[in-house]
């Protein structure tokens, strides 16, 4: 008796195996997708500030975010992180992870899809200690969108935020503001 070949044997199983009313399989892409940084405009060393951002998924293909990653610099301390469903279709369900590091985590935690369909965003929220020896000067924020992985490569998009460390003036009234321009 003859065996299928194997490659049709993997499209059965992988037909089989996907829930009812899973996209089919195609190539999925993350592209499009964008994480923007709302607030603030500048922070100092030593600060304790909350980070706004917005987390958009613009797959042209029915990708779903599973992760939302963001990296702040070495001297940066996640304390805590939330997020802002309010525009989804559904509710979302991430937990967040990664306090006490410099690593802003939220992961789906129901085991669906993922939670932020294509063409949909919200508001994503970090609070982070910035260190007093952190230097003066533009950092680099990283960040990735992880997709739920149905259909080919890449199933995730990542991209760099610009953000500045004491950008303040004499006129913004502190002391310590104008000592860190001197």
């Amino acid at each position: 008796m003859r065996r299928p070949p194997r490659i049709l044997a993997l499209a059965v199983l992988a037909a089989v195996a996907a829930p009812a009313g899973a996209p089919a399989l195609a190539g999925r892409s993350m592209a499009g997708s964008s994480v923007d940084l709302i607030a603030p405009d500048v922070a100092d060393p030593g600060d304790q500030v909350t980070f706004a951002f917005y987390v958009f998924n613009g797959s042209p293909d029915s990708e779903w975010t599973t992760d939302v990653v963001i990296t702040f610099p070495g001297g940066f301390t996640v304390l805590d992180g939330s997020y802002d469903d309010g525009e989804a279709s559904g509710a979302w369900s991430f937990a967040f992870l990664g306090a006490g590091t410099s690593v802003a985590h939220w992961a789906d935690d129901d085991e669906g899809y993922g939670e932020i369909a294509d063409g949909e965003g919200g508001a994503f929220s970090v609070a982070v200690r910035i260190g007093d020896d952190c230097g003066c000067g533009a950092v680099v924020i990283h960040w990735l969108q992880q997709g739920d992985i149905w259909g080919q490569n890449p199933h995730y998009i990542e991209g760099d935020l610009a953000f500045r460390l004491c950008g303040g003036t004499p006129e913004d009234g502190t002391w310590s503001r104008v000592k860190s321009l001197y």
